[in-house]
């Protein structure tokens, strides 16, 4: 009775790599594996740590007078950061066709006891404006 060999035959393929390459690349990989899991806790906690949040209220419209006759409008909002912080938000007034007619950067500073405060801006605009809201609110 004969038995058909094992393996791989070592006259077709050439011998099987020493034993340490198979463990290294283990190694390697394993030690990649936990930089990637580390690298991506550490972003997901970067990126919460300056969670900036706001919220549009409203916004009324403000007529001009015969100086000014495009007006102004008033944007309400809230600004959710954490305590102690300051925020920049770009505030716009936007025309019927959702072009920028006025744009305005705002610091919002949060006090020390509270997370989010309520701010109502004047954006003074160009053309005549049909709505207004925050464009963006960031963290320095």
């Amino acid at each position: 009775m004969t038995h058909a060999p094992v393996g791989r035959p070592p006259e077709r393929y050439g011998d099987l790599r020493p034993g340490w390459h198979r463990t290294m690349a283990r190694v390697l990989t394993a030690v990649l594996a936990v930089a990637a899991v580390v690298g991506i806790v550490y972003v997901g906690v970067t990126a919460t740590d300056r969670d900036t949040r706001w919220q549009d209220v409203g916004f009324r419209l403000e007529a001009g007078d015969p100086a000014d006759p495009d007006g102004a409008v008033e944007v309400t909002f809230d600004v959710t950061v954490y305590e102690g912080t300051t925020a920049t938000c770009t505030v716009r007034a936007l025309s019927s066709s959702y072009a920028v007619v006025g744009q305005v950067d705002v610091q919002v500073e949060v006090e020390p006891d509270r997370r989010t405060v309520r701010r109502a801006v004047t954006v003074l605009v160009s053309e005549p404006a049909v709505s207004g809201g925050v464009d963006t609110c960031t963290v320095p």
